[in-house]
């Protein structure tokens, strides 16, 4: 065997282990979370060398190097967060999106706003003014102590407060919604469908029909009950445990989104 040929296989191995990464969403999820822990502990060092600051009495003199810096590791905290949000946002809409994994330019961006303006992820309208803060320290304010784009020029020295609380309920709702769709996709992973997507809109429509209550629509409550009951419900219409499950994933998606709106 040539070189070429063992770069060829090379090449193949390496691609087989990149297309993995892209679509296993734990991969994804296990990055956000050490960036939100790493983010976390550089918080810590920031709150601590802040209370030995103003401990001191009769001015701000701080003896060690270390802790000029600790009182500057802000922006790198909001830096680690914005890219944090920014890997389970991206991940969200690919598993929303499964066609986008072959054409990742596409959420290549750092705009989280608009990617989930885009790809219609929904729920998070209040945490619009925090992700565009996010964006500007992803982009520059974490990194640099300028911004290579005059545009992007604000308060240049001057760091706006984001509350801790409000970024931990970000997190926090962002995971929900991942690992609801990272449900979604491992449904979808595991099931060769051998049916026409008319079909299987025959079959949700015969699903809808056996678990919404007489006299109103369909909601969050009734879908997640449902999603108890599967065995139940497979066993009385006569499909499949795993596609009936699919189904009330994708009504439960569509119910939030809807109530989103």
């Amino acid at each position: 065997m040539d070189n070429n040929e063992l770069n060829a296989d090379y090449l193949k191995v390496k691609n087989k282990e990149y297309n993995i990464h892209i679509h296993d969403p734990w991969i994804w999820e296990e990055q956000a979370g050490i960036l939100k822990r790493a983010a976390d502990c550089l918080l810590d060092k920031y709150n601590a060398s802040s209370k030995k600051l103003f401990s001191r009495i009769g001015g701000a003199y701080l003896e060690e190097r270390e802790d000029i810096y600790d009182l500057n590791l802000l922006g790198v905290y909001y830096m680690l967060i914005g890219l944090s949000v920014e890997n389970l946002t991206k991940k969200i809409v690919l598993m929303k999106n499964p066609e986008l994994e072959k054409n990742l330019a596409v959420i290549k961006s750092h705009e989280m706003r608009k990617l989930m303006q885009d790809y219609n992820i929904k729920g998070f309208e209040n945490y619009y003014g925090l992700l565009d803060n996010l964006r500007t320290y992803v982009i520059w304010k974490g990194r640099y102590t300028f911004p290579f784009d005059f545009s992007e020029i604000t308060q240049l020295s001057y760091h706006p407060e984001m509350p801790k609380d409000e970024i931990d309920s970000l997190y926090q709702e962002l995971n929900k919604k991942f690992e609801q769709y990272a449900k979604i996709q491992q449904l979808r992973d595991n099931i060769r469908l051998d049916i026409s997507r008319k079909d299987f809109l025959d079959v949700k429509k015969e699903v809808i029909r056996f678990i919404e209550p007489k006299g109103r629509h369909l909601c969050v409550r009734d879908i997640t009950k449902a999603i108890k009951t599967v065995d139940e419900i497979s066993e009385k219409i006569g499909y499949k445990k795993a596609l009936v499950m699919m189904i009330l994933f994708e009504l439960l998606d569509e119910e939030i989104t809807m109530q989103s709106e």
